[in-house]
């Protein structure tokens, strides 16, 4: 069985100008504040490159079809289980908020998946 990783909460201190040019620049790359911040910090290119490849694969699909995570970057899922995690989390975050245009969450299925349709 795999281990949990144990994670480190992060908090500084930024003037509120720097607040604002960053959440520009993360709205503008197309990703919620935290995942820009990790990836200015950590170079983390695995995550823009799929992250993108998943919002622009949003649009295969026709209206009132339903999608998981899975069948945006397949066949390449066998992705590391925190990148996984981390794009599960920014895409939902950004059709909740209305950063990705036209798609709904439509809730978990019995293996605790997340569905999500597109309008």
């Amino acid at each position: 069985m795999e281990e949990k990783k144990q994670y480190k909460k992060l908090q500084i201190n930024i003037t509120p100008e720097q607040y604002d040019m960053l959440l520009a620049e993360a709205e503008k790359n197309g990703i919620n504040l935290p995942n820009y911040v990790k990836i200015r910090l950590f170079g983390d290119d695995d995550f823009m490159e799929y992250y993108e490849k998943m919002k622009k694969n949003v649009d295969r699909f026709s209206s009132g079809a339903r999608f998981t995570l899975k069948s945006l970057i397949e066949p390449e899922w066998k992705l590391r289980k925190g990148l996984k995690l981390s794009l599960g989390k920014a895409f939902r975050k950004d059709v909740i908020t209305g950063n990705i245009a036209g798609v709904a969450e439509l809730g978990r299925d019995t293996s605790n998946i997340i569905w999500y349709q597109k309008q």
